[in-house]
């Protein structure tokens, strides 16, 4: 219960950043912070208590007994998928920031609107 409060506090607190920061580069930080608390909620959500890996061996509480491998896979795939996202976003705001000079939002947006 700890950790699901926990993931909802550092989600939020990404959130804030990214309504309130300026800079581009903190926006986008902060999207990672609303990413990891997210995958930290989904994480505490599927943990299951007493549970062994899903590992075949010869035990006979093998069927009973396990933890099932799917939740794992998709915030497997979930980390992946958001630092490939973080990764080319970074790299879009290098270009923008070279080519407006500037990583404030708002005077990007003037720039733009005045093309």
């Amino acid at each position: 219960m700890v950790i699901l409060v926990c993931s909802i506090i550092v989600f939020f607190i990404g959130f804030l950043g990214t309504v309130f920061k300026k800079s581009l580069i903190l926006k986008m930080l902060s999207l990672g912070v609303m990413n990891t608390g997210v995958i930290t909620f989904f994480v505490s959500l599927s943990y299951r208590s007493g549970k062994m890996a899903p590992i075949i061996d010869n035990s006979s509480n093998f069927v009973e007994n396990i933890a099932d491998p799917v939740p794992q896979a998709v915030i497997i795939t979930s980390i992946v998928i958001g630092f490939a996202i973080l990764t080319f976003s970074l790299v879009y705001i290098m270009l923008l920031t070279v080519k407006q000079n500037t990583m404030d939002v708002k005077k990007i947006e003037e720039e733009i609107d005045e093309d």
